[in-house]
């Protein structure tokens, strides 16, 4: 689709500033302030984090007026093209992930490669195109992190992890795929309870709080504990945007069995494979008990009610064994609290 005659076509589920980016290094395209092909964002500050202004998809900043205006484009019009469309995005600093096959293609075709939308989401873990884990840009994101993507595939590289064999992606395929599907017919309330889930399960790591299972469920070791998170609800906020492809897939994959949207079948064939390349994977019966919430005061433990909320808790249910045991054992034995998860 074109919204911009003589210029660039932008590509399907483009980011504005990436097509600005390729619009910009068009030679034809003179622009009356070279500063635009910096684009450096404005910076805050909350607590001892650094908030980066959202060029991506804040269609209110400076540098989006600027940049339409000197193209004689309509920012409404702009704005309906590059919404975001449902998509919950990271922070502007940790949208790293980038399918290289994608920003091949872009460059086989004759043009510069873009950044795509979906990349930047909480919950991006494969390409919807290639389905393919998605790849790591290993320098910060800036305007042109689209190009810097291409420059580091580019590379000559030696791919020695079992975890990017082609049968394994192909099973994570087909269990994102029952994800996705699965999702699509859950309720508001359900769909809510699953994107906490998410998060809980890869909360980051601090002095006070235990990273999430997801970090742990592949045999792998979290990342280093962080001064700067402190709180529980920076940990699960963080969490997400910290944690590699592999974590995430995990995260996902828990969430899904424990609100019944995979079943134990499907877990098995993709363990057996696992445990064929030496890839840890914990036995089926023991993935309940290994699920554990972090709760170093009371506050935290009401914390996670709140955020929780009312969700439906059949006896019996794995979301009912879950919680069972959170209640007995950190509720009522730590806090000597009787708050109820779900109903």
């Amino acid at each position: 689709m074109k919204f911009a005659p003589g210029l660039p076509t932008a590509f399907s589920d483009e980011t504005i500033t990436s097509w600005l980016y390729r619009v910009f290094m068009k030679s034809r395209v003179v622009l009356e302030d070279p500063s635009l092909l910096l684009a450096d964002p404005q910076r805050s500050w909350v607590g001892v984090n650094a908030i980066a202004e959202d060029l991506d998809f804040n269609f209110g900043s400076t540098f989006i007026k600027k940049a339409l205006l000197s193209l004689s484009l309509d920012a409404n019009l702009a704005k309906c093209f590059f919404d975001l469309r449902g998509i919950v995005p990271v922070s502007p600093s940790r949208r790293t992930l980038f399918c290289q096959y994608c920003v091949r293609e872009d460059v086989a075709s004759g043009q510069m490669p873009g950044w795509r939308k979906q990349w930047c989401a909480r919950d991006a873990v494969m390409c919807n195109c290639h389905n393919v884990d998605l790849s790591q840009l290993l320098s910060n994101p800036t305007f042109q992190k689209s190009w810097d993507a291409f420059a580091q595939t580019a590379q000559p590289t030696i791919v020695s992890d079992i975890w990017l064999r082609a049968d394994l992606q192909r099973l994570r395929m087909i269990l994102m795929r029952r994800i996705q599907r699965w999702k699509g017919f859950l309720s508001v309330k359900d769909a809510r309870l699953f994107g906490h889930l998410y998060e809980l399960f890869l909360s980051a790591p601090t002095y006070n709080h235990d990273a999430g299972v997801a970090h742990y469920f592949y045999g792998r070791r979290p990342a280093r504990r962080s001064c700067q998170i402190i709180t529980l609800q920076d940990a699960i906020f963080y969490g997400v945007e910290l944690s590699d492809v592999q974590a995430r897939f995990a995260s996902q994959v828990l969430a899904a069995y424990v609100l019944g949207g995979i079943q134990e079948q499907e877990l098995s064939v993709f363990r057996h494979r696992c445990l064929t390349y030496g890839v840890k994977h914990p036995e089926i019966e023991e993935i309940i008990p290994m699920i554990r919430f972090s709760c170093a005061t009371v506050d935290d433990y009401c914390y996670l009610h709140r955020v929780l909320g009312r969700f439906s808790r059949k006896k019996g249910s794995k979301v009912d064994q879950l919680f069972l045991r959170f209640e007995k054992t950190v509720g009522v034995r730590i806090f000597n609290s009787s708050l109820r998860f779900g109903c």
